[in-house]
């Protein structure tokens, strides 16, 4: 456990006595409506000497922090710099090779088909010489042996990447037109809410939003 300094940890004693019984306030008269707001005030007087307190600990390491991370930021982002330019280096290859790896594919495919047909002509023109020969039985094996033909393309992809590397894909999002996205994707804006409330009041309207006025107790420190 932290070890305060003796000093503080006596304030924070003290005060953790006084913040300590307050379960329930009941309120009967002025002079005791002016009591429970001076403990008010007195309350909100030693939250202010607690958060000057705590400064007192961590402003100096608040301080010996930012100094630290204004020396690491500037090669921090160096380090970004580069491992962007690599990354992007790295992509544009893969694309290199996907493309290629296209073209590659549709001439694969483009000679399966052409030794399919042939294939097919070959077994049609069997079936042919069969019928000529007065052998229509076997002329339809033929044909039937031609239409089960099937010559499944080669796949020449091939995948490259630096040892050590990974690589996934994700799906990403462009909004194109905001105004047909639906009702499920959208997100209320209560800062632009709360700010019209507070400007229109009681005259404020909106389908969907109850306006209502609230009391709020403030409380300034002695």
């Amino acid at each position: 456990m932290e070890k305060l300094p003796a000093t503080i940890q006596s304030f924070l004693d003290i005060v953790e006595l006084e913040a300590e019984g307050y379960a329930e306030v009941t309120i009967s008269n002025d002079a005791e409506m002016q009591s429970v707001g001076n403990l008010l005030r007195m309350i909100k007087t030693r939250a202010g000497e607690m958060t000057d307190k705590r400064m007192e600990i961590t402003r100096p390491m608040d301080e010996s922090k930012a100094r630290i991370m204004g020396l690491f930021k500037p090669i921090e982002e160096k380090l970004k710099n580069a491992e962007t330019i690599i990354k992007r280096g790295i992509l544009s290859y893969q694309q290199k090779i996907a493309d290629e790896n296209r073209r590659l594919q549709l001439e694969a495919d483009k000679a399966a088909k052409e030794a399919e047909e042939r294939r097919k002509a070959a077994i049609v023109r069997d079936a042919e010489q069969a019928m000529e020969q007065g052998k229509p039985e076997l002329a339809v094996a033929y044909i039937e042996k031609a239409e089960a033909v099937h010559i499944a393309p080669v796949n020449v992809a091939k995948e490259r990447r630096p040892e050590g590397i990974s690589m996934s894909k994700i799906w990403k999002y462009e909004i194109v037109d905001a105004a047909k996205i639906p009702r499920e994707f959208l997100m209320i804006d209560e800062k632009k809410l709360q700010k019209y409330a507070a400007n229109m009041k009681d005259t404020a309207k909106v389908e969907g939003v109850r306006f209502f006025e609230d009391s709020i107790i403030s409380a300034r420190k002695y």
